[in-house]
């Protein structure tokens, strides 16, 4: 699905498979980094959290993607904001896709019934 961040537009598919991994290792990335930008002064941990943030760009949809998204100063908002956009395209997807499953799953269900419904009526009726 196309997603728009700052003006850089990507396709962002977290049901596939191998963007799923990047994208999952790029959340750890930035927490560890975040973490260790705790206790820095304030331009440390604005470079080093805004480095973290383009690198999970790169990582997620390719190189340069952290500077297109990002740009090549280190704006704290300007690189929170897209990641936050980032995280929020990725659960509006898993929501989606849990409607779907949900959705699937039930049908399941009533089909599962409706075999059991067909085999066990003519077995009461031979019964009765």
């Amino acid at each position: 699905m196309e997603i728009n961040i700052n003006g850089a537009l990507f396709n962002l598919n977290v049901f596939e498979a191998n963007q799923a991994q990047r994208l999952v290792e790029s959340y750890k990335y930035v927490a560890e980094e975040a973490e260790k930008a705790q206790g820095k002064s304030l331009p440390e941990q604005i470079n080093i959290q805004c480095e973290a943030v383009k690198v999970a760009f790169d990582s997620v949809f390719g190189e340069g993607a952290g500077t297109a998204v990002c740009g090549y100063e280190n704006d704290l908002m300007k690189c929170v904001d897209a990641y936050t956009k980032l995280c929020e395209e990725k659960d509006r997807q898993e929501q989606m896709m849990n409607e779907k499953t949900n959705r699937l799953l039930s049908m399941y269900a009533d089909d599962q019934e409706q075999v059991i419904e067909e085999k066990v009526t003519p077995l009461l009726s031979v019964q009765e």
